[in-house]
This record gives structure tokens, C-alpha cells and sequence, in this order.
């Protein structure tokens, strides 16, 4: 089974929790604001009165005309280097020295003892002013004639500065200018002198006039190979079919095209026809065809001789494109290599010739610089002007005291509060009903507020003093008991807490009063066997009591004592026996708290703590109810959800817890401090009243008709409460109780 965790470690704050924090810890916040406040005033009214005199100068930059896209976007961040510059310039040790020696600051007594450059640097102050260029030159010291002298004179030899600063950079920049002219123009002289000489050796009148001349020729070659080798390549193919038809040339194409064999072919053809003809009339030895075919063979060996004279033809032709070919690409090659060379000394020309320029350029550009930075330099004028000259200051600005004691107040209160919520963060103890409500989980039955009398007088407060803030706050505690939904309320009663000095006891003593002055029999039951105190209390015999009892040495009737308290009787615990627990787990303690109900009409059992000691818990698991009892602001959450959680391994009935030790001074805003803040005083007469007379046993008579009768008023009014309240049905969850019941169970004392 999963344990329950110790307990809740945080709760809902809302503004009345940081309220009761303030006035909690109001003497940790009063300490933190009055020793700030005092501190603060003894140095206001006795520190040195400081005088604080302005001289407030206007610093323009200047800026080129023309610029190049880089240099606008580098502006802004340019503009903030100047200043942040300037504003370190009017701070510098070298213009601090200018102006010790310019005053004589050595000579006076202020800056004596020590380093006056240091001394007068920490009296400057530079303040820029808004979103401008003006600045502000402040200077602090306590007397204002000398802090209005020194301002002035800041700016007066910033300004003289800026202009000495410019004229130097003029001269040095003329200066340099002329020396690097002097390099310049022997690098130009130089430079021509290298250009000319190449011109010379290569015999380069003009480079550009050769390159265009060579560059022409040198295309017309190209022309004349690239005909000459189409010439070659038609010759070559009209050559090869000569050669492969050598024994065809009929089929040559350039024979076929040869009119003069075409013709010769033709009058062939013709005759050969004739020659056919007259065979058919006239035998082969016939004159006429002897001579036909005289002339057909002489018409044949001219057609060959034609026919061979075309082939040779295109051989010449063939060989001839062949040589023009390679004339023309020897040329071709020629002028190529022509044109590559000058080439390449046109490279080492325009190197020569470029450096020639630049070197001119550059000389010419520092030349016209030197001329402007000359001009400029004669109407150079400083950028700084002094816009307001420093006045005497007529008063101090330091210290402000009003200023300083309300910064004071305001940061004391800080402080404090901060130191207050510091150590209530750091406090884990009970404090009030919403602390038991957000950490513990339990109802609230009340609480008391401290006692501040000591010894026996605390056990018996109610009975000294019933009208009084404590006796109203146990009537309080009384009537929530009443109030559980128990049916019928809770007859006997175990009133324990989780570790000693928790004001168990006397809580007990002191409900026991009250329960006793409203009209019940109650029966006080010292359980503490191993710490006995209810008889000192009551001033009764502790011979015999409830070891006695229990031991089955007395009977019930014997250890019943009677108190001074009208209605209430006292069980004392008798001797210290060896063994409690053994005593308390017997048979006979059943039997004594039944024989205790049936005389009495409450019984309340003072027990030991619940860490301490198991006797609690043994006692827990027989009563109708345990009042759970938590001293404020020391018991600690843990240690109270620690007893909640053994008290419910027990199944005990917790009817709810009681907050002990309230101090209602601390906490005078809160449940009955506000109700009954009036009647502080009243309760102190009584108090002293009580002490001078030495009475701490009885109360008067009409005191006690008077409590009797509030007692019957306060019944009275709650009759109808009471009716409802039994009318309800026994229910362990808290929420499901009547809305009127839960308000009246956070807020008793509305009842009293």
C-alpha cells in the first residue's frame, strides 16, 4: 500500500496571506526601514555639501559628400565610434594635464596629497544629451566657483585641441603627400623611360598599326590555303577516277564533257554509218572503203589523242593545286608564327605601357590631394562649439536628502519585506487555520492565544480570568467539539499532541474549566503517567490516581478528587509506575472510562505526546474523539501530518486540531483580535488585580454568575445550530457537511 506523503508542500496564496506576513514580521521590516532611514538621514545632514557646474558644447562630425554604398551602411556604427571617441577625449589624462597646468591645480590645496590628474578626472562627468549631438561637461566639487572654472575650461581646450589636433593632420598629411610624390613621379619617369626603350629594341613604332597589319595579312593567307586546298581536294577526286578508269576513259566524265571529243565522236559515228552503208554496196578493197576506213581510224587516234591530253590535263591540274596548297599553308604558318610573336610582345608592352599609366594616375591623384588637403588645411575650422557656458551653481545636487531618505523608506521597505518573506519561506511551523486547512487536512477547532502568566496560574487562566481573550477562545474550541457531526457529541475526550511543550496540558486543565462553568460534570483525566502535572495544577493529593486504578489498587470513586473548579473533578496519575503502556492496554481502562460516562458528563484525558510514547495512541482507539493539539509557529508541518498519520493507522477519530499558543499581538487582525482588541486592558487590570491579591484559585461570585450566565445566553443561541447539527447524518468528508456548519467551524468566534 502506497504511504501517504508527509505532507502538502505548498498552498494557495492569496493577498490576506501576504498581509498576515507583513504584520507578522513587521518588527524585521520596521528594523530593515528605521536603520536605513537612520543611516541614510546621518549621512545626508553631515556629508559634504557637492556644487555641480555644466558646460554643454555641441561636437558635429564631418562627413564626405559622395558616398559608395558601403560606406552608408557602415554610417551609423562609424557615427557611434566617433562619439563614444570624443566622449573618452574629454575624459583623457592628456587634456586633464593640459588643464592642471593652464589653472596651476598643483598649488592647490584640494589636489594636494595626491595625483591631481586622477583627482580631476573623477570630478568630470560627460553626459550626452538625448538623442543629439550636444554634451554635457559636468563637473562635481563642493565649491561651485571652482566646479564652474574647471567646466569652462574643459571645453575651452577641447575645442583649442581639436583645432591643433586638425592643423597637425594637415601638415603631416601635406608632408607626407610630398614625399610620396617624389616616389611617384621617379616610378612614372621610370616606367616611361622602360616602355620606350622595348618600343626601341622590338622596333615597335606603332604595336596597334603591326597587330592590325598582321592580323589582316594573316586572314588573307588563311583565304588563299583554304582555296587552295578546295582546289586540291577537286582536282584529287577528278585525278583518282582518271586512275581508276584508265582503261575506260570514255567514262570519264571530264572526257564526256570535252566537246572537241564529243565532236570528233559525233563525225566518227557519222562515218561509221557511211562506212556501213557502203559495205552493203561495195566490197572491203573498194576504194572508197579503204579510204572511210582510213579516215575512221585517223577520226580514232585523234580521239585518243584528245582523250589523253584531257587525263593529262587534270594530272597538271591535280599536281599544280598540290603545290599552291602547300605554298599557301607554308605562308599561312609563317604569319602565324608572325602574329604569335607580336603577341607576345604586345604582352610585355601593355604591361610596361600600363604601369606607365597607373604610376601617372597615382602621381596625379597626389598631386591634386596635396592641392586640396594644402587649401584645406589654410580653412580648416573645429566642428566643437561651447552652445551654454557653466554658471555657479547656486545649490548642491548632492545629498539630496529628501530624495536619498525617500529612497531610503523605499528601498528599507524592499529590504524588509524581502527578509520577512525570506524567513517565512524558510519557517515550515503552523501558524493559523489555513495552514492546517492547506498542509494538514484537518478540521479546525480553534485556537488559543498564549498565556503570558507562568506556573500553575496557566493551567487555571479560565477559571482566574472567564471574561478574558483566552477563556473566550477555548468556549470557542468547547462549542466546535460540540459541533462535529458525531451523534451524540463526543463523550470522552483524548487531548494529545506530537511533542512536548506543546501546552497540552494546561489546555486541557483549561477546557476542562470551561466545559465545567457551562454547567457539565467533567472529569479531568491525568494520562501522563510518566510526567505527571494536572495535580500541580489543581493543588490536589498525587498518592493515589489512575495507576492506582488501573492496577486494581483503588476503586473509581476512590481516586476521584474534587477541584476548586465548581463541576469539575480530578483523576491525578498517581505514583510514576515502571509500566504505562502495560497499564494503559489492560482491560481495566474500557472499564474505567465506562464507569467515567456513566457519572460524568465529560471526561478528558491529558495524554503524552504521540511521538514521544505509544500511550497515546493506546488511549486514541478507545475515546470518541481526539483534539488534536499543534503549538503555532513551532510545531512543524511534518511533524503534525507525522502524528495526523499515526493517529489514522489507528483509526482513531481526530475531531479536528487546536492551535495553541497564538500570539494575538502578532496576529491581532486576525479571528478574536479584532472582535475583542478593546478588552486588552481590561484583562490586564484583572491580571494585576489578581496578583496583588494573591488569587490564583477562585473567582469571584458575580464573575462566575456572570460566566454561567454567557453560558446560558451562548446556549441559547445556538439551539436551533445544535438541532440541525444532530439532525445531520454522521459524515467523515469535511465538504459534504451543511454550508452554514462549515462557516461556522472556520469562524467560531461569530458563536461566541
Amino acid at each position: 500500500m502506497e504511504r501517504e506523503p508527509l505532507y502538502k508542500f505548498y498552498k494557495e496564496w492569496e493577498l490576506k496571506d501576504y498581509i498576515e506576513v507583513i504584520i507578522r514580521r513587521k518588527k524585521i521590516l520596521l528594523t530593515f526601514l528605521l536603520s536605513l532611514v537612520f543611516i541614510v538621514s546621518v549621512y545626508s545632514y553631515t556629508a559634504t555639501p557637492i556644487y555641480q557646474a555644466t558646460t554643454q558644447i555641441l561636437i558635429e562630425r564631418n562627413e564626405p559628400q559622395i558616398l559608395n554604398f558601403q560606406e552608408v551602411y557602415a554610417m551609423p556604427s562609424a557615427e557611434t565610434e566617433y562619439y563614444q571617441t570624443q566622449y573618452r577625449i574629454l575624459k583623457s589624462r592628456s587634456l586633464a594635464e593640459k588643464i592642471v597646468e593652464k589653472l596651476n591645480l598643483t598649488a592647490s590645496p584640494r589636489f594636494q596629497g595626491g595625483n591631481p590628474i586622477d583627482a580631476l578626472l573623477g570630478m568630470i562627468i560627460i553626459e550626452p544629451v538625448g538623442k543629439s549631438r550636444l554634451v554635457n561637461i559636468n563637473v562635481q566639487s563642493d565649491n561651485p566657483q571652482f566646479a564652474a572654472t574647471i567646466a569652462n575650461t574643459i571645453a575651452e581646450e577641447y575645442v583649442k585641441k581639436d583645432i591643433e589636433d586638425k592643423l597637425f593632420t594637415t601638415k603631416y598629411a601635406v608632408g607626407w603627400l610630398t614625399d610620396e610624390m617624389k616616389k611617384m613621379k621617379e616610378k612614372v619617369e621610370e616606367s616611361e623611360k622602360k616602355l620606350q626603350e622595348y618600343k626601341e629594341t622590338n622596333e615597335l613604332v606603332s604595336l596597334e598599326e603591326s597587330q592590325n597589319i598582321v592580323v589582316q595579312k594573316l586572314a588573307e593567307l588563311n583565304s588563299k590555303a583554304t582555296q587552295a586546298k578546295g582546289k586540291k581536294l577537286e582536282t584529287e577526286n577528278k585525278y583518282k577516277q582518271v586512275e581508276e578508269n584508265r582503261d575506260k576513259p570514255d567514262t570519264l566524265p571530264s572526257v564526256r564533257d570535252n566537246a572537241l571529243v564529243q565532236e570528233l565522236k559525233q563525225v566518227c559515228a557519222t562515218k561509221e554509218g557511211t562506212l556501213s552503208e557502203m559495205m552493203k554496196r561495195y566490197k572491203e578493197k573498194h576504194p572508197k572503203i579503204i579510204q572511210l576506213k582510213s579516215e575512221l581510224k585517223t577520226l580514232q587516234e585523234r580521239i585518243d589523242t584528245e582523250i589523253g591530253k584531257v587525263v593529262d590535263s587534270i594530272k597538271g591540274e591535280y599536281e599544280e593545286a598540290e603545290a599552291n596548297e602547300r605554298t599557301a599553308l607554308l605562308a599561312l604558318t609563317e604569319q602565324e608564327k608572325k602574329a604569335l610573336e607580336l603577341n607576345r610582345m604586345a604582352i610585355e608592352y601593355n604591361v610596361l605601357k600600363r604601369d606607365t599609366e597607373t604610376n601617372r594616375e597615382m602621381y596625379e591623384a597626389l598631386l591634386k590631394r596635396m592641392k586640396e588637403t594644402d587649401i584645406s588645411g589654410g580653412l580648416q575650422a573645429s566642428n566643437i562649439r561651447v552652445i551654454d557656458k557653466a554658471e555657479v551653481p547656486k545649490g548642491p545636487i548632492k545629498p539630496r536628502k529628501s530624495t536619498n531618505i525617500i529612497m531610503a523608506i523605499f528601498i528599507g521597505i524592499l529590504s524588509g519585506a524581502a527578509a520577512a518573506f525570506t524567513l517565512e519561506y524558510l519557517d515550515d511551523s503552523i501558524r493559523n487555520q489555513r495552514d492546517i486547512e492547506a498542509y494538514i487536512q484537518l478540521p479546525f477547532l480553534g485556537h488559543v492565544p498564549i498565556v503570558r502568566t507562568k506556573g500553575a496560574t496557566v493551567g487555571l487562566y479560565a477559571n482566574l480570568y472567564p471574561r478574558s481573550e483566552v477563556s473566550e477562545s477555548l468556549r470557542s474550541v468547547k462549542t466546535n467539539i460540540n459541533f462535529t457531526l458525531t451523534t451524540p457529541p463526543p463523550h470522552a475526550l483524548l487531548l494529545t499532541s506530537v511533542a512536548p511543550q506543546e501546552g497540552k496540558t494546561s489546555l486541557s486543565s483549561n477546557l476542562s474549566i470551561v466545559m465545567a462553568q457551562g454547567g457539565d460534570r467533567v472529569l479531568l483525566v491525568d494520562a501522563d503517567m510518566r510526567h505527571p502535572t494536572v495535580h500541580k495544577i489543581f493543588k490536589t493529593e498525587n498518592s493515589k490516581g489512575l495507576r492506582d486504578y488501573l492496577s486494581g489498587a483503588a476503586d473509581f470513586d476512590s481516586v476521584v478528587q474534587k477541584s476548586m473548579v465548581e463541576n469539575l473533578s480530578i483523576v491525578a496519575s498517581g505514583r510514576v509506575p515502571p509500566n504505562p503502556v502495560e497499564l494503559l492496554d489492560s482491560p481495566r481502562t474500557k472499564l474505567f472510562l465506562k464507569e467515567a460516562k456513566a457519572k460524568f458528563d465529560r471526561i478528558i484525558i491529558d495524554s503524552p505526546p504521540i511521538i514521544a510514547v505509544s500511550d497515546a495512541l493506546i488511549l486514541a482507539k478507545l475515546v470518541d474523539g481526539v483534539v488534536y493539539i499543534v503549538r503555532g509557529s513551532k510545531t512543524s508541518r511534518e511533524a503534525a501530518f507525522e502524528g495526523k498519520r499515526r493517529l489514522l493507522d489507528i483509526d482513531a477519530k481526530i475531531l479536528g486540531i487546536a492551535l495553541n499558543y497564538i500570539d494575538i499581538r502578532k496576529e491581532r487582525y486576525y479571528y478574536y483580535g479584532y472582535y475583542y482588541g478593546g478588552q486588552g486592558k481590561r484583562r490586564k487590570t484583572e491580571e494585576d488585580e489578581v496578583g496583588k491579591i494573591g488569587s490564583q484559585t477562585a473567582v469571584s461570585e458575580s464573575e462566575g454568575e456572570a460566566v454561567k450566565a454567557e453560558e446560558l445566553t451562548q446556549s441559547k443561541q445556538l439551539t436551533d445550530v445544535e438541532k440541525i447539527a444532530k439532525a445531520e447524518p454522521s459524515v467523515e468528508n469535511k465538504s459534504k457537511r451543511p454550508a452554514f456548519l462549515r462557516k461556522l467551524k472556520r469562524k467560531p468566534q461569530s458563536l461566541s
